[in-house]
């Protein structure tokens, strides 16, 4: 199951508390563009031992921080480079 909290409202969403309740395998981040929030829920998610799969688009400025705390990340050159490679990932 995949799990969008901001898909069909912009109302807060505890994920701290989803990661604390162990009700979340795995967390993918697009990270091209850092965000504070972003890097809290990635803490979270190191903190609760949550692994964490990285995509982020070829030359973007990636956060030292967010990479060192992650199980695997991909670098993607574009839209159908993006989808090949979550489609391996997904499937393996």
């Amino acid at each position: 199951m995949f799990i969008f909290p901001h898909s069909k409202s912009q109302k807060p969403f505890n994920t701290k508390e989803l990661f604390e309740k162990k009700e979340c395998d795995l967390v993918l981040a697009e990270i091209s563009y850092p965000a504070t929030g972003q890097g809290i829920e990635l803490g979270w998610a190191n903190m609760f031992q949550i692994p964490i799969y990285c995509i982020y688009k070829k030359g973007a400025d990636i956060s030292r921080s967010a990479l060192s705390i992650v199980a695997k990340n991909i670098e993607y050159s574009d839209s159908k480079d993006l989808i090949v490679q979550l489609s391996s990932l997904l499937l393996s």
